[in-house]
Order: C-alpha cells, then structure tokens, then sequence
C-alpha cells in the first residue's frame, strides 16, 4: 500500500518550492543556488512533520525557510541582496505603455530593496505571497501589532521613495532660466 504522506510531501513539494525559493531569494541576501539549496533543506525538514502540516502550509513552510536562512547568514555575514524580489506583472498594451510599466515595476522594486531587511521581509511576505498579518506575525516571532506598523512604515518609506523619485524627474524635465 502506498505511504499517503509520502503524496502530501510531493504535493507541497510542487505547489511550495518556487514559493519558498522565491521568498528566499528576496528577503534574504542569498543568491542563486544556495536558495534552491535552502529551499531544499527546509523540505526536508518538513519530511517528518508532513502529517502535521494543515491545509496552509505557509507559515511553517516560511518559518523554516527563514531559520535557514538566518543560520546561513551568521556563517557566512554580508552578501548582497539578489534581483529576484518584487516580480512585478505586466499588464500594459503597447510598447510605450509596457516600457512604462516595466520602469515602474523598477522603481518600485528599487524601493523596496532599499527597506532595511525585516521591513523587505514583512512586504514580501504580505503583498507576493499575500499571508495574513497573523500568519505573518506567527512566522516571524513579533506581534499583529507590531507587524501592521512594520507594514505601515515600510508603505511609507515605498511611498517617499517613489514621490522623491517624481519629483526629480519632473524637475529635470522643466527648463531653467
């Protein structure tokens, strides 16, 4: 007879992997394989809890990931921050709409990579894999409370970010003298 838990862990497997590696990848300043790597260690980690693993996976799943990643980290200190966060969908017509698009995609990329790394991790978790503030808040040791003004600060800092960026294209574009 076949093991029913060995299909609950391929059945994650499929559906949870890129996820992880993806929340890897931009919250964390580990870059290529080793994000596949973590990815693969926090599943095998899960092997022995798949039965305990409720219908969303993710607060555990990402739980793991991040103790992962902050073990790495202490090895080996500071590596900068990868390119894979903040995947922006395009959703423009036309050449002009989508090179526009895509700018602002970057600057909004650009922004958030710029949020000190709790602050990167709470948007990534909230707004990519769309968590609830109270699985977020379990995954990551803190609060509701403080979760929903660590989200509310990172918005603003996005926000600035964004508006100083405007205001100095649109300065540029107006003649002087």
């Amino acid at each position: 007879m076949e093991d029913p838990g060995r299909f609950r862990a391929e059945a994650l497997w499929k559906e949870w992997f890129p996820r992880v590696t993806v929340y890897v990848r931009s919250s964390f300043p580990v870059m290529g394989a080793e994000a596949e790597d973590i990815a693969q260690e926090t599943f095998l980690r899960l092997v022995g809890k798949v039965r305990e693993v409720g219908p969303n996976p993710a607060a555990l799943l990402y739980r793991i990931a991040r103790n992962l990643c902050i073990d790495t980290l202490r090895k080996k200190r500071t590596v900068p921050f990868g390119e894979e966060a903040a995947q922006v969908p395009d959703t423009a017509e036309g050449p002009e709409a989508s090179a526009m698009s895509r700018e602002s995609g970057d600057e909004a990329r650009a922004a958030m990579e710029a949020l000190p790394p709790g602050d990167r991790e709470l948007c990534f978790l909230r707004y990519f894999e769309e968590l609830s503030v109270r699985d977020i808040a379990r995954l990551v040791g803190k609060s509701e409370g403080t979760v929903k003004f660590g989200l509310f600060r990172a918005r603003g800092k996005i926000r600035k970010a964004l508006e100083d960026r405007n205001e100095e294209e649109r300065r540029r574009r107006i003649p002087t003298g």
